[in-house]
Formats: C-alpha cells, structure tokens, sequence
C-alpha cells in the first residue's frame, strides 16, 4: 500500500473511531447500517484488515462523518501522485491528520475555483500555522498568481507584483524538472526567478519558502508556495511532507471542481437543448393548425414569451410603400401602447435595426429601442425579418424595467421564431393583397363585410354602438370623362387619404364599389358619428389632387346609420340603412351628410346620377 493509501486509510479510521465513540453511536449499529459485517469493520477499525475505499464512504456515511469529498478524492489522489516521490514517514503529518480532515471537509462549501483557491492558501495559514501562502495556476503556459494570504502584510501589493511578473512555466525555469516529477522542495526567495524583482523583495530575499507541485490527476496545473516568514526558522522535511501532502489534497479538490463545473455546463447545455426541442416543436404545432395569421401571431409569441421568461412579445408588418409598421400581433401588451404601436413610423428602420441586432441583448439601450418604438424600455430584444435583403417585418420581446436581462445562448430558438415569423408575415402579406384594395391601400368589399359581421358581434357583446357611413364621390364620372381615368385614379386615392387623416386607428375603411367607400366606427353613437361624418365632408371638399399640371376638387355624400344595444339589425340590414342615408343626401342635393330613419324610402327618389 503506497503512502497516500496508508494515509487515506488512518483518516478514515480515526475519524470513524472519533463518531463511534460519542453516546448514542455503536459500531456494530453503523457497521450494519453501512451493509458491512460488524467482525470486518473491527479488524479494520483495529488495523487488522484494510476496507477499500467504497466500503469506507459506506461507513463513513452511516456514522454521519463528512468524508464524502475526501472519499471522492481517493482515486484522483493516488493515480496523481504516481510519479511523484513517495512520503516520507513523518510523525508531524500523522498528527496533523485531523487538521487536513478538517481541511477536506470545509471544502464542501466552495462555490468555484476561485473560492477554492482562496480557501487553500488561508486555511494552510490559518490551520497550520503558515505565514503566508500563494497559490499559482498554469495559464497560457504562464505561472499565474491565482490566490494570496498574507495576513497583517502587503498582500495587495504583492498580489499586483506578482501579476505584473507572470514567470513563464517552461523547462528553463530552475525548479522545473523537479515541480514537473511532483516533488515538491525549498527554495530561496533571492535566488529564484518564480517571484520576479519586486514581488521577491516584498516576500525577503533570504526567506526560504517551500514549493509543491498541483496536480490534477496526472496533469501539472500550478504550484503552492508557503513560508514562515522572513528571519523564521529553516524549512525541515516535515514542513516539506505537510505542504506537499496539502498541495495534493488542493490538486485532487481542484481537480473535481473542474470535473463538476465541467459537468454542470454539460447538463446546462443538454437542458437547453431540451427547452430548444421542446419549444421548437410547439412553435411547429402552432404553424399548422391552419388558423389565421392574427392567431398565430398571438399564439406563437405567447409561447415565446413563456419559454424565455419575457412578459410581452409584439410582431410588426413592414409596410414600405406607406413606410409604416403595423401592429399584427401581441401578447401582454399594455392596451395604450398597443394602440399607439398600431401604425407606427418606418424611418430609417435599416440604421434602428443595425444598432439594435446583435446576439447580446445588452446591445439593446434605450435610446435605439425608444427611437423605433416609442415605450419601448430595456430589457428588450428585437429581430428584424428579411427577404430578398429587405425588411418585410420585425418582432420582439420585451420585460418590465428594472427585469434582469433577457437569456442570451437562445439562437437556435430565436432563429426558429425567425423563420416562423416570417411565414407568418407571408400569410398576411397574402392575406392583405386578397383584401386590400390595390389603388387606395383600403379594405376589400369582402374583407369589410368580415369586419363589419364581427363588429356587429362584439359591440352586441360588450353593449356599446356602432356606426356606419357610406359615402360617395359626387359626379365622379365627369372627373373620368374630362381628365381621364388616370385623374380618376388620383383623386380617389387623394379621397382615401383624406378618410386615414379623418378617422381613428381603430376604425375600419374600405372601398366598397368605383367611388363609393365605408367606414366602420366602433364605440360611437349617431351624434358623433355625425360629427366624424361633417370632418370627413369637409377634408375632402378642402381636398385638391394634383395631376398633370392640373388641380382636381371633388365633394362627397355622405349616408350614417348606427346600430344601439338592443337594436336587433344584422349586419346586412345595417348595410341597407347606410345604403338609404346616403341616398338621400344625394336625393337633397350632394355634398352634405344625411342619417338615417326608419321612415326612409329610397324607391321614391327616382334616379341621382
């Protein structure tokens, strides 16, 4: 049995003998509550038999004795110090068994290597009566000074001298060979080149330290240096045998701590690819259940705003002839800031996303947010959705201020949404050119009846009214057959323009026939439909379109009807009752507003060419 076995094997039995002998413990209890034969952990106990170190975690776990990182570290211990020079028998490290057992087990709370290193050098110090101790790493074939205890002393002064002198870890080093075969020796401070000019000055340039090497298994990773201070006593075999003994406990602690920290990037990598797959294949569910891209939309950034721990998602729709983003979805946005986003500004959208793009959310300040989208705060992320090298859209999520930031190491989820998103934005892209009107960007007949039908429904649901104008340009065929119907074309288009300027964001236009349009007016009853009816009349009488060196000027009739709770039209009914209002200001002369009455009958006017 090597040295360090023998050495494992008293801690164990020591310290077991230490449990056992407090009230309430008895050996033959723990032995059996360890799955041991009693006979066998007494001859072990008494030096008779040797347990193999399973067997002692077993025992060491029943009696309740923190052996479980020094157990762990046997294996490591002993195929480490293969190569280096068997211990010495030393009295002075038997007795400090229990000090390094103490040691080992206070070790249970380290949280990373740098906290592991800082605990070596001031429990080496602190337990066993050092005056100072450096531990150094092996980095980029550099001896780095990675932790100091000098305590009452300059140990900032010395920790930045000592980082200002890196020695290089090369075979021209003095006490390289010697360090390399894991032995560990004493040196003087002035006639060593590990220290560099200043930091040898600050330690004493007579001061004798001891070195041991680190090991990690069978790897050199750096060094541990410890003293008793300048003008102390020589450095005698024992004090050799204990720090060299201590570095290799440090290396084998060392050793699991990368090996954990290693499997803990592992498992965190696995469980993301986990979360990937599994959101991945929701987002894939979403895309194909055939619904609308409005529902997609919502449902896909609800998913997104669940799985990366955001609380709102929003998706806009590029539109680059009008420069506008609209608003075609969003998930726990705030009811102000989704109206205001419902169209919003597209200038220089190319520059607002190159600032923001980027795969550190941190990228994202407030300044570039709150210039594209105003409200828009950090913690934010934005991507931007392309085709053909143009922006067809973007999307994003965003946290309350004050969140931590969003999760960066998402991009293959991102760049899934990417693509999702896109497809979605096809969708209503597609969608748009079957329902909008190509020459006035406003909605189809077929997309006004949806909107009104739906409308309808859900002002009979929450109990508000609903308006409805039909309005006509008057004498709109003389416009085509004296300018032509390129002239035509522009002032219906000047016309539309006008209804945007007139109406809210939340009302709906359509061009329903040649000159005749619609506008839907959620939440307003007759008096202010009236109103909004006499602004649109005004705008458009106000209204000139240039066209070929010609200025064009057109009125437009105009017909209201509105629906109240209780009232029991349908859609189609109220469609006959705008139909008539607009009829009859026609029938009383053009150019002015007419509501509607139950009484009306439009088979009486004759013909209002």
């Amino acid at each position: 049995m090597s040295d360090v076995e023998s050495l494992l094997a008293e801690s164990f039995r020591r310290g077991f003998e230490q449990v056992s002998r407090r009230p309430g413990r008895d050996q033959t209890a723990l032995a059996r509550q360890a799955g041991l034969p009693p006979e066998l952990v007494a001859k072990a106990l008494a030096g008779k038999a040797v347990l193999p170190l399973a067997q002692q975690a077993a025992l060491a776990e029943a009696a309740g004795y923190h052996f479980e990182d020094l157990l762990s570290l046997g294996r490591s211990l002993i195929e480490g110090r293969a190569a280096a020079q068997p211990l010495e028998p030393s009295r002075a490290v038997a007795d400090y068994l229990e000090q390094l057992l103490k040691v080992v087990s206070s070790f249970r709370l380290a949280e990373g290597e740098d906290e592991l290193c800082q605990r070596v050098v001031r429990l080496l110090v602190q337990i066993f009566g050092f005056s100072r101790a450096i531990l150094f790493l092996v980095r980029e074939r550099r001896l780095a000074p990675a932790a100091l205890y000098w305590p009452g002393g300059r140990a900032d002064v010395l920790q930045k001298a000592l980082t200002r002198e890196v020695p290089p870890w090369t075979p021209d080093l003095a006490e390289y060979e010697t360090l390399a075969l894991g032995r560990s020796l004493p040196v003087t401070v002035g006639q060593t080149d590990l220290f560099g000019p200043a930091g040898s000055g600050l330690l004493g340039l007579d001061t004798e330290m001891a070195l041991a090497p680190l090991f990690t298994e069978r790897e050199f990773v750096g060094l541990l240096a410890a003293d008793f201070g300048p003008q102390a006593r020589t450095l005698n075999d024992a004090d050799l045998a204990l720090v060299e003994t201590y570095a290799a406990l440090a290396g084998a602690l060392l050793n699991n701590q990368r090996l954990y920290a290693a499997l803990q990037r592992k498992h965190h990598e696995l469980d993301l690819r986990l979360r990937e797959l599994m959101v991945v294949g929701e987002m894939t569910r979403v895309l194909n259940q055939a619904l609308g891209p409005e529902q997609v939309a919502e449902d896909l950034l609800t998913l997104l705003v669940d799985s990366l721990g955001a609380h709102s998602g929003f998706l806009f729709l590029h539109d680059e002839e009008a420069r506008q983003l609209r608003l075609l979805g969003g998930h726990g946005l705030d009811p102000d800031l989704a109206q205001a986003w419902a169209q919003v500004p597209s200038r220089d959208l190319e520059a607002s996303l190159a600032a923001l793009e980027g795969p550190e959310p941190s990228r994202q300040q407030a300044p570039e947010l709150e210039r594209l989208l105003t409200g828009l705060t950090p913690p934010a992320m934005i991507r931007g959705l392309r085709t053909r090298g143009k922006v067809m859209g973007l999307w994003g999520l965003g946290r309350r201020p004050g969140s931590p930031p969003l999760p960066s190491g998402e991009e293959r989820v991102l760049a899934t949404a990417d693509e999702q998103m896109g497809v979605v934005l096809n969708s209503w892209r597609l969608r748009l050119l079957a329902t909008t009107d190509f020459l006035t960007g406003l909605s189809t007949r077929a997309r006004f009846g949806e909107t009104l039908e739906k409308e309808l429904r859900v002002a009979g649901y929450l109990g508000y009214p609903l308006s409805l104008i039909f309005l006509d340009a008057d004498h709109f065929k003389r416009v085509n057959d004296r300018y032509g119907h390129p002239a035509g074309d522009a002032v219906l288009a000047g016309l539309a323009d006008c209804l945007r300027q007139a109406t809210r964001s939340s009302d709906t236009l359509a061009r329903i026939g040649g000159e005749e349009f619609a506008v839907i007016l959620p939440r307003c009853d007759q008096e202010r439909g009236r109103e909004l009816a006499e602004r649109i009349r005004e705008r458009v009488a106000a209204m000139r379109v240039e066209h070929r060196q010609q200025s064009l000027k057109i009125t437009v009739s105009l017909g209201l009807a509105t629906w109240s709770p209780g009232d029991t039209a349908s859609p189609d009914e109220l469609v006959e009752r705008a139909d008539q209002a607009l009829y009859q200001a026609k029938h009383a002369g053009r150019n002015r507003v007419a509501l509607y009455h139950p009484s009306q009958d439009t088979r009486t006017w004759g013909s209002l060419d």
